[in-house]
């Protein structure tokens, strides 16, 4: 199975509903994680939960979800998930990389 690192800054913009001018609705910065909760440095203030054998780390000057070989993966809570109902559209930005060792 292939490990999948990203770069995990997630935009959320949304129809309908805007935290910011450029219509930012949550942004999660993986260099602000406390244990297992990664919280929207944006207006919301939603806290998302690394699971399984996700967790961040150190890659150059950025820090990564790295979600591991197995069933890592971000929760990013019901109230993300209220939050998003209320739109129309949205759209959720990710940089990904996968390793290049990876089998």
């Amino acid at each position: 199975m292939k490990k999948v690192y990203l770069l995990f800054i997630i935009w959320m913009m949304a129809l309908g509903i805007t935290a910011q001018d450029d219509g930012l609705v949550m942004h999660f910065d993986f260099s602000k994680v406390s244990g297992t909760s990664v919280t929207d440095v944006g207006t919301s203030g939603i806290a998302a939960t690394l699971m399984n054998q996700a967790k961040v780390e150190e890659m150059g000057k950025y820090h990564v979800l790295d979600l591991g070989a197995g069933t890592g993966y971000l929760d990013l809570s019901a109230q993300a998930g209220k939050l998003l109902q209320q739109t129309d559209t949205f759209t959720i930005s990710v940089y990904y990389r996968v390793d290049a060792n990876a089998t």
